[in-house]
């Protein structure tokens, strides 16, 4: 019961959230933290364009330009910098750098300013910002099953009334959801299917009477039995 109502709530957009956010703030932590140590030390240097990339994507300001230097101990060093697309830089052109005193054949152009060692935590914070928007969505939507699927196995049926049949959107037309509510004591409550396919959808009619299953810990927590678990549920013990 608990996994096809799982099936068809948002928990596995947040579990794809928590791993894209996970795999993402270790690889772009670690890009932080060596951006962090190799622009500790920086001097000024001058290299040679040896090749000039195409920029990889229409209206980008900046391109690629592979250049050559030489360090402070007269080794030569071979690096790839970002570099203005409107300069138009030529093989055998003279570029200003920024060369790493930590890491030699660590460059940057100095014409793109000063690297800071700031630059790399953005990735990192977008990372971190999607691994926490999984946790929360994960979270959410474990326990929005755990009430559904706690209604469904101890819920007392009263009688309900379907409000609206709703399609989905227009990139999930084959989505319905049905809105229900019911009374207790005078107080009327309401709620929402899960996704719903449309043959599943399609029993149900806006003023339909349905029994809907209250949650005997929660009278705000209703649920009709969309998929026949309630029903599969007391055939079991019925069986048993």
């Amino acid at each position: 019961m608990y996994s096809r109502y799982l099936w068809r709530s948002p928990a596995l957009i947040g579990v794809a959230f928590i791993v894209i956010g996970f795999i993402g703030s270790l690889v772009t932590g670690a890009d932080a933290y060596n951006l962090f140590e190799v622009t500790r030390d920086l001097y000024p240097g001058e290299g040679t364009v040896v090749r000039v990339q195409l920029p990889t994507r229409k209206g980008a300001t900046t391109t690629k330009a592979d250049v050559r230097y030489q360090d402070r101990a007269g080794v030569t060093h071979f690096a790839t910098v970002a570099v203005s697309r409107w300069t138009r830089y030529q093989p055998g052109q003279k570029v200003g750098l920024f060369i790493s005193g930590v890491d030699y054949g660590q460059a940057w152009a100095s014409s793109q300013g000063t690297p800071s060692p700031w630059d790399g935590f953005g990735p990192a914070a977008i990372s971190l910002a999607l691994l926490a928007i999984g946790i929360l969505a994960a979270a959410l939507s474990f326990q929005k099953v755990g009430l559904r699927v706690r209604a469904l196995e101890t819920g007392v049926p009263l009688p309900g009334r379907v409000i609206s049949v709703d399609q989905g959107a227009r990139r999930s037309r084959g989505q319905w959801t049905v809105t229900y509510s019911w009374t207790v004591d005078g107080h009327e409550h309401c709620a929402s299917s899960p996704t719903l396919r449309r043959n599943e959808a399609k029993h149900y009619h806006p003023d339909d009477e349905v029994p809907v299953f209250v949650d005997p810990l929660d009278e705000a927590n209703g649920e009709v039995d969309f998929f026949g678990c309630r029903a599969e549920l007391e055939q079991l013990q019925n069986t048993s």
